[in-house]
């Protein structure tokens, strides 16, 4: 709280605000770093938007594109591609893209992906199991005397 005084007192000071040059030289040196986590951060709704201007072949990219990254490499954000893989193409400007792309996969041998088979272990907290004794597929005959 001020005392109330005869004579001006500064309180509050306004004025140019300029960045540490400690700062700027740190943003510089780690550019990657940052830009990076900005293209991590964007969520789908967003990329859209930014690709919204964005044609190729005369399609709106956004319609090409998934919207949602499958990765950051460098500062590029990579994107799955919606191109089916056979049949005629939806719209006759893709038919070339779609061509090049079946072409592609025959060079390489992946017109016909293998089925990709994995084993996934899963915790449990354990299994206890018990025959009864002549019924079903135990091997025993019921003995009443161990019992």
């Amino acid at each position: 709280m001020l005392k109330p005084t005869s004579v001006p007192y500064e309180v509050v000071k306004f004025g140019s605000v300029r960045s540490a040059p400690e700062l700027v030289d740190h943003l510089e040196a780690n550019r990657l770093h940052y830009t990076q986590a900005v293209l991590r951060a964007l969520d789908a709704a967003t990329v859209a938007a930014l690709l919204a201007r964005y044609t190729y072949r005369g399609l709106p990219l956004g319609q090409i594109v998934d919207p949602q990254p499958l990765a950051v490499v460098a500062n590029f954000l990579v994107f799955k591609m919606n191109i089916a893989t056979g049949g005629e193409p939806d719209d006759p400007r893709w038919a070339e893209e779609q061509k090049a792309w079946q072409s592609w996969l025959e060079r390489r041998g992946l017109d016909r992906p293998a089925p990709k088979t994995e084993i996934i272990p899963l915790p449990s907290g354990g299994l206890f199991a018990e025959a009864v004794l002549g019924h079903y597929h135990a091997a025993e005959k019921t003995d009443l005397t161990r019992f």
